[in-house]
């Protein structure tokens, strides 16, 4: 076996061979867990965009179908509950075919909630802060409604979409100091 003359960077004046110094380590495995952490609280944060439409879909179907049992929750948006009760209305009134109108509408309110929260879990920031600020304004429906629990759920929900917010920012900071700190020119050490 034969030993392979040293790469030229290697080579000091003399001609002997020194040892290769060996870049810093990446940031460490503290920045990635602390990164597996904050994408966590983000796709907590982002699926309560799911939870917010898939109950207003089953609140819908219960009051539209199930008018005079009473049965609600509390987290549905008020737009699509709005939206039913005039289904309902135009149903009662001779219009049957309005109430499956209404259904679609509701149907496609709760899938735009659902689309921001796609949308949220791949670090879409204005995805947050449009469904943030829509959930928000839909929450004045119930105030006006004076439907407390519902105002107090929306509160409760609405901070759990904070929650996501806040971690998607501190992620990309972290990330941008990450990329920050790797695209440095890196020099050995004297």
């Amino acid at each position: 076996m034969t030993d392979l003359p040293p790469y030229p960077s290697q080579q000091v004046p003399d001609g002997e061979a020194q040892p290769v110094e060996q870049a810093p380590p990446p940031q460490g495995a503290a920045d990635s867990a602390q990164a597996a952490k904050l994408e966590g609280q983000l796709i907590n944060g982002a699926n309560w965009f799911y939870w917010i439409a898939a109950l207003s879909v089953i609140n819908s179907i219960i009051f539209m179908f199930m008018a005079k049992s009473g049965v609600s929750f509390v987290v549905g948006l008020g737009i699509t509950q709005e939206i039913a009760a005039t289904g309902v209305k135009a149903a009662r009134e001779g219009d049957p075919a309005l109430r499956y109108v209404a259904l679609g509408v509701e149907i496609v309110a709760a899938g735009i909630f659902a689309l921001f929260g796609l949308l949220a879990r791949k670090l879409h920031l204005w995805a947050f802060v449009v469904g943030m600020l829509l959930y928000a304004l839909d929450s004045l429906i119930f105030v006006y409604a004076e439907e407390w629990w519902s105002v107090g759920f929306h509160v409760f929900a609405f901070g759990g979409l904070c929650y996501g917010v806040a971690a998607q920012w501190k992620l990309r900071k972290l990330r941008s100091q990450a990329f920050t700190a790797s695209s440095e020119p890196w020099e050995p050490s004297a």
